[in-house]
């Protein structure tokens, strides 16, 4: 099982910054998620579409 930790804003920012994760709208509605969308951040459509082909199988999952 994998553990989940809170971070900071800061923290998720940095991570973002240097790509080391990627910022993910949690919302499956994308009108809320595109209300509440934070820079940098991308859908659940998005994701699920650059990780369809194993692509970045190992990157870093930011939710909010």
């Amino acid at each position: 099982m994998t553990s989940i930790e809170r971070l900071a804003a800061n923290q998720a920012r940095a991570l973002t910054e240097r790509g080391d994760a990627w910022l993910v709208c949690a919302y499956d509605d994308h009108a809320k998620c595109e209300r509440n969308r934070l820079e940098g951040a991308i859908t659940l459509d998005e994701l699920r579409a650059r990780t369809a082909d194993g692509a970045n199988a190992g990157a870093t999952l930011i939710f909010y």
